[in-house]
């Protein structure tokens, strides 16, 4: 009787053995895709603290900042990759009010400072992450690339600006050549008349 009780003990713990495993490929396929998806589309997760100081940022935070996980987590505020003294002020401002209301946020759109010195354009979206009595704990979200976007966005912007430049001269030429076709079909009406009725 032990001996069938020990094997069916063995038996049970070899099935949640393989079903444990089982579960652990699944999470680490599941956090592959997660990161491939993270890489492909240039967004970093990230936590903070109630004091705004980076708690957690994914590895992609190299590859789009130039700023490793271990740069940033325990040392950096959200808002010091900022450049602009006034605009990090500004951002810590905005950013401050929603903390202490507890909300989240979505897209966004702010500069800020790569390790390079390079300004990158982000995208941001948080959640408040609150305790069991509804005291905030800090925020988790993302930070989204979006430098490319807005560098085109400004480029259509500029041709925009200088299409209604070159429509406004268009139009102005035009109103200057009506003046003078309307000049000169007075000027050759003029003529006309004085070449039919010649002065006596």
């Amino acid at each position: 009787v032990l001996s069938v009780l020990l094997t069916f003990i063995y038996v049970l713990l070899k099935r949640t053995d393989a079903a444990i495993l089982a579960q652990q490929r699944e999470l680490a396929e599941n956090e592959d895709r997660l990161d491939q998806l993270a890489e492909q589309s240039r967004s970093i997760a990230w936590e903070v603290d109630d004091k705004g100081v980076y708690t957690y940022v994914s590895h992609v935070c190299k590859d789009v900042m130039g700023y490793s996980p271990s740069d940033l987590v325990g040392k950096k505020h959200f808002y010091d990759l900022h450049d602009h003294h006034q605009q990090k002020k500004d951002f810590h401002e905005a950013v401050e009010s929603l903390f202490e209301r507890k909300v989240s946020f979505e897209n966004m759109v702010h500069p800020i400072r790569s390790a390079d010195g390079k300004t990158l354009w982000v995208s941001t979206n948080g959640l408040p992450v609150l305790d069991a009595n509804g005291v905030l704990k800090g925020y988790r979200g993302s930070d989204t690339d979006i430098t490319e976007r807005k560098a085109a966005q400004e480029t259509i912007l500029n041709t925009n600006r200088q299409l209604e430049i070159a429509i406004a001269r268009a139009n102005e030429m035009a109103l200057q050549a009506q003046l003078a076709n309307a000049t000169k079909s007075e000027f050759l009406a003029n003529m006309s008349h004085e070449i039919r009725t010649p002065m006596t």
